[in-house]
């Protein structure tokens, strides 16, 4: 490959083809230094672009695959289907064509895929860890964001795969956030180090004996977003629950501060304009999902790399999985 950074695009979303296609377009006109590869079944991105007037960026191409897997195929149905998008863009990405990968798509056929096109680090487990960043409100140390692995691969705790993703975090955090020193934590039930099950007990036991001075105990899923630590290690489903369950949290509480400015009075209303609006402009702004829009698909062979954004996204928040590759893909390691 050239220096110039590749990244290859599953253009095949159950919300129709505007949700890859106009961020994709908008990034790709943002940083024309990067070549974008989007790859539709068969006509279905051609056609919408041309009956929406739209204007192929020069630094964009399409590609055609045969099929698209839905959101709800199951796994082993799916991955017998080497001519889809999700088996296309993973197959760039082995055979050097392309620096990361990204998919909004069937996340299990796009796991799959990538197990049995590049295959997994040995020590990691079965399946590889996602890890996401989330947001850190205001906090003592300083933190923006919190990184958060493994966010729904893994089907449950498991001591060597706990281990390894403090490893795999701390490699993919230097890598974004170079010259730091990231502090590590285990989600748990509580913060003192006999709670958890037997998996956790001796997770925090060998992480303790590794890494002394990274790993600083359990910590609460209550205690994510005030940015108490750098890394959140946990198992896929209970980081899924977590990284779902703020997700909702703070979409709630924003549409809530819009309800109530929307039954204020009229004096209030101006008042609130005033006072009240920049607050809320500065809770969207640490919620942004340009900025949250992707996970990063870890321990891969190689050093290879494949970023997963939500299927139900939006196009922001498709956005921000493509800002998420490009700075992913400008790196070197993991």
């Amino acid at each position: 490959m050239t220096d110039s950074r590749k990244i290859i695009v599953d253009g095949h979303m159950e919300s129709g083809p505007a949700t890859a296609v106009l961020p994709t377009f908008e990034f790709a006109l943002t940083n024309p230094e990067v070549e974008i590869t989007l790859l539709g079944v068969c006509q279905e991105l051609p056609t919408y672009i041309e009956a929406n007037r739209l204007r192929l960026p020069p630094n964009v191409q399409l590609e055609q695959a045969e099929f698209g897997i839905g959101m709800h195929e199951v796994p082993q149905v799916g991955m017998k289907n080497r001519k889809s998008t999700l088996a296309g863009i993973v197959r760039a990405v082995a055979q050097d064509l392309a620096h990361v990968c990204v998919s909004g798509g069937n996340t299990g056929v796009f796991i799959g895929n990538l197990n049995r096109q590049i295959g997994i680090e040995d020590g990691i487990g079965r399946l590889p860890p996602l890890a996401t960043f989330v947001p850190a409100f205001a906090n003592q140390a300083g933190r923006d964001v919190t990184l958060m692995l493994d966010v729904g691969v893994s089907e449950g705790p498991n001591t060597e795969s706990l281990v390894a993703m403090a490893r795999l975090g701390e490699e993919y955090y230097h890598l974004l956030y170079p010259g730091t020193d990231p502090e590590i934590r285990l989600l748990n039930v509580g913060i003192e180090s006999w709670k958890g099950g037997p998996e956790r007990k001796e997770a925090y036991r060998l992480l303790m004996a590794e890494r002394p001075y990274q790993f600083m105990g359990n910590i609460e899923g209550n205690q994510i977003l005030d940015g108490f630590t750098d890394i959140v290690i946990t198992d896929g489903v209970a980081g899924n629950v977590c990284l779902k369950s703020l997700e909702g949290g703070t979409g709630a509480m924003g549409r809530e501060m819009r309800h109530s400015a929307m039954q204020m009075p009229l004096w209030r209303k101006l008042l609130y304009k005033k006072s009240g609006q920049p607050v809320v402009n500065s809770f969207k702004k640490l919620v942004d999902p340009r900025l949250f829009g992707g996970a990063a698909i870890l321990g891969l062979k190689g050093g290879m790399k494949a970023v997963k954004v939500h299927g139900g996204a939006s196009q922001d928040a498709f956005y921000g999985g493509l800002v998420l590759a490009y700075r992913w893909a400008l790196t070197k390691g993991l």
